[in-house]
């Protein structure tokens, strides 16, 4: 039996846009954006995952981060393969720099995208989930705890 994966996400917004990155769908072989973020090494922190990955697809370091949400689905890939992946999404405030696309790695660009532009773009389902979870959160919508009213206040 195949064991759920874990990956971790954040949702960085900055004013009207969000940050995304854009890679091939394993799946279909199409460009696809999701949010930054990837996998969780054996015995890494779910933190220091998250911090990695944002280094890693954007070139931006984490100022600040707080659970939005969890998430999960089953796929099955074009070789009838099952997958079970278990998303552990943060809303993140991000320290000031440059964005970097990834060389080498799963993504090859890497955007601040008005959200207006969104329903035009190729993104994931759980981006798109996560992203009205935020922007939900961000205009008191929904009870959120404090770290997370943080952050939020920090992007507006």
């Amino acid at each position: 039996m195949s064991q759920p994966t874990t990956r971790v996400y954040g949702v960085a917004l900055r004013g009207d846009e969000v940050l995304l990155v854009r890679s091939r769908n394993s799946f279909d072989d199409q460009k696809i954006w999701w949010l930054p973020g990837g996998g969780v090494d054996f015995r890494e922190r779910i933190g220091d995952a998250l911090r990695r990955e944002f280094l890693e697809e954007t070139g931006l370091d984490l100022r600040d981060a707080a659970l939005l949400m969890v998430d999960d689905d089953e796929r099955e890939r074009p070789s009838g393969e099952i997958v079970h992946t278990v998303r552990i999404m943060y809303a993140v405030d991000l320290a000031p720099g440059e964005l970097v696309h990834e060389a080498d790695g799963t993504t090859d660009m890497v955007a601040w995208v008005p959200l207006a532009q969104l329903a035009t773009l190729r993104l994931t389902s759980y981006a798109t989930r996560a992203i009205d979870a935020a922007l939900s959160a961000r205009r008191g919508e929904y009870s959120v705890d404090r770290d997370l009213q943080r952050v939020l206040a920090a992007t507006a």
